[in-house]
């Protein structure tokens, strides 16, 4: 089980709670630099996608060097389980949400909330749309197309010899490749579509994390050497996001949108996967571990609970009072959707299968 990953996910979901908060709130008392890290949040969601590829083939990456219905089956009724019966819940909860958009547009009410449920909305260049209903759930839409591809990822890397040397190369030529198209198109008027919702180009990022796993299988287990160098690689790792953050503003937001946090995120994920460090410890407790297994539901509902707290009148409005009320609901909101909707109902479908994989126990995905 790679626990600080676990760890990790919760951060993830909490950096982008603060990028919504920032959102809704303006934050001009507080200093400059921290109002930065609060409207940079969104780069969890990146996160989480390259943590996505990297787990995933952590997991799968020896199942699929052949291919037959019965895997694929499973695999997907695993994925599904994963991720829709929070999706169907957090909707049902957003649909007053829905009702307004309805009553404004009856249309394109009827419209999104169709396309929200059927986590299509992200290949839709409206912002009405792939925002639609809980709009955090645009990110479902871009995961269930990459669990789609990933068998077939996975099949076709097995079918090449690929070392360590050519991992990388073809992790710097996709990045790369990324990097020129961001460039090349960054002030089209659909830019933030294109390169932060768009599912054909935010698969990039996937599958960075599915040959980031690759390398990290490859890499020699004691390539880190002992947990001294490992907790100055951990250190280092989390402060050259910090400085990433810190200079984002003379970087174009095009490229922020994903692009250029990507190396940064390798190299978090990459150093924690050894969990060899003092940071790893840490982060291996059994309150973070717990912190990260709810990360999910937390992601899911929590700009439910901002938008909500904003028109209830017994909410204080302001920024850190508001902070500080969404985060406690939030919280303790998603224990009770983790522990008593989401693990028991993908259990249970997950309990369909009768295929009995030998994927190795991970994080929960």
């Amino acid at each position: 089980m790679l626990k600080p990953l676990t760890s990790t996910r919760f951060f993830a979901a909490f950096f982008v709670f603060l990028s919504h908060l920032a959102f809704f709130q303006e934050y001009d008392y507080l200093e400059r630099i921290f109002v930065r890290f609060f409207y940079e949040g969104y780069i969890g969601v990146t996160f989480f996608f390259v943590l996505s590829g990297f787990i995933l083939t952590y997991n799968y990456h020896g199942q699929f060097s052949s291919l037959n219905k019965e895997k694929l089956a499973n695999f997907y009724l695993a994925r599904i389980a994963r991720i829709y019966p929070v999706h169907i819940l957090t909707f049902i909860i957003a649909i007053p949400l829905l009702l307004k958009v309805v009553l404004e547009n009856s249309f394109l009410g009827i419209i999104s909330g169709l396309i929200n449920i059927s986590l299509l909305q992200s290949f839709v260049p409206l912002k009405e749309v792939y925002f639609s209903i809980n709009a955090v759930s645009w990110s479902l839409s871009n995961e269930m197309f990459f669990y789609i591809l990933l068998p077939f990822m996975l099949f076709i890397i097995t079918k090449f010899k690929t070392n360590l040397t050519s991992l990388l190369v073809l992790v710097a030529v996709i990045w790369a490749i990324s990097a020129i198209a961001v460039l090349t198109f960054r002030d089209i008027s659909l830019n933030h579509w294109l390169f932060y919702i768009f599912p054909f180009f935010r698969i990039g990022d996937f599958v960075i994390g599915v040959l980031l796993a690759l390398i990290f299988l490859k890499s020699p287990k004691k390539l880190l050497g002992n947990s001294f160098l490992s907790s100055i690689l951990e250190f280092s790792s989390i402060l050259s996001l910090i400085i990433a953050i810190y200079f984002s503003p003379y970087i174009h937001q095009s490229l922020r949108y994903g692009i250029y946090y990507i190396p940064v995120m390798c190299f978090i994920i990459y150093v924690f996967a050894f969990q060899g460090g003092v940071i790893s410890r840490l982060l291996s407790n059994r309150l973070f571990l717990f912190l990260g297994e709810i990360s999910f539901s937390f992601y899911m509902i929590h700009l439910l609970v901002i938008t909500y707290s904003l028109h209830l009148p017994f909410v204080p409005k302001s920024p850190i009072a508001l902070a500080c009320f969404a985060f406690f609901v939030s919280l303790i909101g998603s224990t009770v959707i983790h522990l008593y909707f989401e693990v028991p109902l993908r259990s249970k479908i997950r309990n369909l299968s009768r295929f009995k994989g030998s994927a190795k126990k991970s994080i929960t995905q």
